[in-house]
């Protein structure tokens, strides 16, 4: 307790600069992920979008630590019972959905941003699935190329 009152007067203090910290590495992160395919020169098809986000997908299963997707998953509990942080919440999820929206659009969707808003459902319903039930059964792999395919078509539609 002595040593965060130094820097945080309240435990709500802390918690928020650690979601601001958390959110903001997921944003770069993400950005520039997008921001490479996109600058890549590469067409955007259904096809690299669909080989985008499974790569997405396993690079966080492979690189984040069991411990840190739990720790996301308390952070944005905890943001839903702060004001302050359920909007910084809303901020992060939209300007997620800005970017999809790009790579809709330049798929040809006729409503760019509900397709967005619709497959960022599936996205982290899978990242919800890899956090909490790290079983062999519900692992990545089936998240194959297929069910992302289906998935980004659905959201489309």
């Amino acid at each position: 307790m002595g040593t965060t009152s130094a820097y945080f007067r309240r435990r709500e203090d802390l918690v928020g600069a650690a979601i601001r910290a958390l959110f903001k590495a997921d944003s770069d992160r993400f950005t520039a992920m997008v921001g490479d395919l996109l600058a890549s020169g590469e067409e955007i098809t259904l096809e690299t979008v669909v080989r985008f986000f499974v790569r997405m997908i396993r690079h966080v299963r492979d690189n984040t630590p069991e411990v840190i997707q739990l720790a996301r998953y308390e952070c944005f509990l905890l943001a839903r019972r702060d004001e302050e942080l359920k909007l910084l919440l809303k901020a992060q999820f939209d300007a997620r959905e800005r970017r999809d929206a790009e790579l809709f659009a330049r798929l040809g969707a006729t409503d760019p941003v509900r397709s967005a808003t619709r497959f960022g459902i599936t996205v982290r319903g899978a990242f919800f699935t890899l956090a909490f039930f790290p079983e062999p059964s519900m692992q990545v792999d089936e998240l194959d190329e297929s069910f992302i395919r289906n998935a980004l078509i659905a959201a489309m539609a």
